[in-house]
């Protein structure tokens, strides 16, 4: 699992978590109900290409990677999708206080972070390549956090 994670900042989530924790002690439970529900978000966000993200679509490839993925058969397809390791790399984990989702794909090698973050790429880092962020959580899926966070405060 890499070191970058969804960091959740909507107070009123982080307050119905401390609620939560006050009330029940361990949250395991929910840690895993919550990362299972950052997981489907992330996946949403491939199927979308970044459409339902508050950013928008991800940058259309260029035509070089098109012509490219051509070559191979992998192309028309979907944008960050040409063997799927970077979608299949991507998992929940948590435990009694966190929820996580993240990524086998080495961020030290640069593979999963400049498919997030954009920057320098290819060979002797020639052409700059789009931020598509996959790792980010829209407003409806924080409703949905919160909305877990409720209906396991009712139970």
């Amino acid at each position: 699992m890499v070191n970058l994670t969804i960091e959740i900042q909507d107070k009123a989530i982080q307050g119905y978590l401390k609620q939560v924790q006050r009330k029940l002690g361990d949250l395991t439970p929910l840690m895993k109900i919550i990362s299972e529900t950052m997981h489907t978000a992330v996946q949403r966000n491939f199927q979308t290409e970044g459409a339902r993200l508050p950013g928008g679509k991800w940058q259309e490839l260029a035509d070089s990677t098109k012509k490219e993925r051509s070559k191979i058969g992998k192309w028309p397809g979907s944008i960050l999708q040409v063997n799927r390791n970077l979608l299949g790399g991507i998992s929940p984990e948590h435990d009694s206080t966190t929820a996580v989702v993240g990524s086998n794909m080495p961020f030290k090698k640069g593979y999963a972070a400049i498919h997030q973050f954009g920057g320098k790429a290819g060979r002797g880092k020639g052409f700059t390549m789009p931020a598509r962020p996959f790792f980010e959580l829209a407003n409806e899926d924080l409703e949905d956090i919160q909305q877990d966070a409720m209906d396991y405060l009712k139970k």
